[in-house]
């Protein structure tokens, strides 16, 4: 780890960051953490918000590797932050990368201690998502909305997006054997249905996360392993 700060106008410290390093948030398993490059600079007179630059990234998760060639993090006050990802691979390795994605999130109360995750979830505690977009095989879409955790501490959450596009991601994702072909053909039809109102334009659609599974409108599209706690 290096430091940087000058010394005739100390008003900025940059700081450089190499090699593993391990990342664990409110008492789940530590996750290994890589990256080619990883700089933070922080503004000394808190006149700016501190900002994350990493390229290279890769994160051992229980089911795979989950990278990103390029993330960048910006801290807002009052625990909140402005999240930027280009190229993000996900664990499977025919699952198409997602190009980019953005979003601001905020989380409230703030989490910080590894054994506050049930306290935080009791004290109604919420991470709001706001002018999030994505693109994705062939998808463009834009939503906000929250999500916590259940009463087994897995996230669940729901998200109003509208979206053009999804035929072509659920085609990408069958083909990536993440859902089922009749599965995709069956959500293929509900959106043709909900797109009608549309005329060409964005779709609305209701996503959820509920148990480990992504819904959009109803219809189960992926499944995620259980979050792991110590």
């Amino acid at each position: 780890m290096a430091f940087r700060v000058s010394a005739w106008a100390p008003t900025r410290l940059d700081v450089a960051v190499s090699g593993q390093q391990t990342l664990a948030v409110g008492g789940s398993e530590a996750v290994g953490v890589r990256a080619a490059r990883f700089d933070v600079a922080i503004d000394l007179r808190g006149q700016a918000p501190a900002r994350a630059n990493l390229a290279g990234v890769e994160a051992t998760l229980p089911g795979g590797v989950l990278g990103a060639e390029r993330l960048a993090v910006e801290l807002l006050p009052g625990a909140a932050a402005v999240v930027s990802a280009a190229v993000v691979t996900l664990p499977g390795a025919r699952i198409p990368a997602i190009e980019t994605v953005r979003f601001t999130a905020g989380v409230s109360p703030a989490l910080v201690a590894r054994e506050s995750a049930a306290a935080w979830r009791d004290a109604g505690g919420r991470v709001t998502v706001v002018d999030g977009s994505v693109r994705w095989a062939g998808l463009a879409a834009t939503g906000s909305g929250s999500g916590g955790l259940d009463g087994a501490l897995q996230p669940e959450g729901d998200l109003s997006v509208a979206a053009t596009g999804a035929p072509a991601l659920l085609d990408a994702l069958a083909q990536a054997g993440v859902m089922a072909p009749a599965a995709a053909v069956a959500a293929k039809a509900v959106l043709s249905i909900l797109a009608a109102p549309a005329r060409g334009g964005p779709v609305p659609l209701p996503v959820s996360l509920r148990g480990g599974l992504l819904t959009v409108a109803g219809i189960g599209l992926v499944r995620f392993a259980p979050l792991a706690w110590d």
